[in-house]
């Protein structure tokens, strides 16, 4: 498939960032957030959350650390169904813990962890990422200013229920190790 008189590489939204298949995956999934305007990357409004956390309005812990991102009601996926808040916990850990090593796990890894390459420590990554009734908290090691241009470039958040039916990760570790080393066409997302 092109767009273009371009090929694709992957329609699997973690590992989408060749230009053609980014564009293709912002065409099916979306972002927690996004730009205001493609003039100014530092000021962001609410895409699949209600609202930007800022320290203002109480979403953005003061140490810059703890973020928290109430969700849009009645947004659904393409399957049909219903965005809850663990399908937006589930695509970012899966961004962070199923990426191949050239991947870009990184560009949430280092905020979230605080160090590079470290997508093999499962139970930190899992702590970093929790849901409550309406809303996903993000904790990070420390405060780290391109986090939210980070996640208003990601267009990754997509139904864990169709994804695990479609043989991708259960949100278990050993689930997880089985399937982070696989190569990229193996994805059902892949293709």
């Amino acid at each position: 498939v092109h767009l273009a008189g371009r090929f694709w590489h992957t329609l699997d939204p973690d590992n989408a960032f060749d230009t053609v298949s980014f564009i293709a995956v912002g065409n099916v999934y979306e972002s927690l957030i996004t730009f205001k305007s493609v003039k100014d990357l530092d000021n962001f409004e609410p895409f699949l959350a209600a609202q930007v956390p800022t320290v203002e309005n109480g979403l953005l812990s003061t140490d810059r650390r703890v973020y928290v991102f109430p969700l849009r009601q009645d947004v659904r996926f393409h399957d049909g169904s219903l965005m809850t808040p663990e399908d937006v916990r589930y695509s970012l850990l899966r961004f962070m813990l199923l990426n191949p090593e050239t991947g870009p796990a990184e560009l949430l890894l280092r905020p979230v962890l605080g160090a590079s390459g470290a997508a093999t420590d499962f139970k930190r990554v899992m702590d970093a990422v929790n849901v409550s009734s309406d809303a996903v908290t993000v904790t990070l090691a420390k405060p780290d200013e391109t986090f939210l241009k980070t996640l208003a470039a990601l267009p990754l958040v997509m139904p864990k229920a169709w994804a695990v039916v479609h043989g991708e990760w259960d949100g278990t570790e050993a689930s997880w190790r089985r399937l982070k080393s696989r190569p990229l066409n193996e994805s059902y997302l892949h293709a």
